[in-house]
């Protein structure tokens, strides 16, 4: 029985290691030449590990600081007007006590400030300010006052003073005095 090329069915010899036709190896050349393989890459696992988990750690440490980092009182004062004066009381109850909330009958203070401090803006084309915080205490404060001045265009001018009480590691409005 002739031999046949699996790949292209020629005709072999009974001793050929190679068809001559294709170049396909025959069952009489087994391996045929060795082909040159590349070594595995070796990866120092334990330095990799050493530096991910040290970055690993520091972004979580980060992390850690930025979420309880107090934020100064006339800081907050800006974020809770900036919310009021574009009428998003809501979200600008986070800056303030419940109780504070609930110094107006019938709905929340920071939706009746920012009905307040929205007319003002609009009808003077004001803007405002706010004052460095005066805090009651130099060593460990437990309150603060800011002064915010709104300002118009046609000299109008507007000024509240804006209490705010540490509650944890959180400053939060208190109340708003003329």
């Amino acid at each position: 029985m002739a031999m046949k090329c699996k790949k292209c069915g020629a005709s072999l010899h009974p001793e050929q290691k190679v068809c001559l036709d294709c170049g396909t190896e025959t069952d009489l050349w087994p391996g045929g030449p060795t082909k040159e393989e590349k070594p595995p890459i070796d990866i120092p696992w334990t330095p990799v590990g050493i530096i991910g988990g040290g970055l690993l750690l520091l972004i979580i440490l980060f992390g850690l600081a930025m979420h309880f980092r107090v934020v100064p009182p006339d800081q907050v004062a800006r974020r809770w007007l900036e919310e009021v004066v574009n009428r998003r009381a809501a979200e600008a109850q986070r800056y303030t006590t419940p109780e504070f909330e609930r110094t107006i009958p019938d709905r929340p203070a920071s939706a009746e400030k920012g009905d307040e401090y929205f007319g003002f803006r609009y009808n003077n084309d004001a803007d405002y300010t706010v004052s460095p915080p005066d805090y009651d205490s130099t060593r460990t404060p437990t309150s603060a006052t800011v002064t915010v001045t709104f300002t118009g265009t046609n000299g109008q001018t507007l000024v509240n003073r804006i209490r705010l009480v540490r509650q944890g590691p959180a400053w939060k409005i208190a109340a708003v005095e003329y």
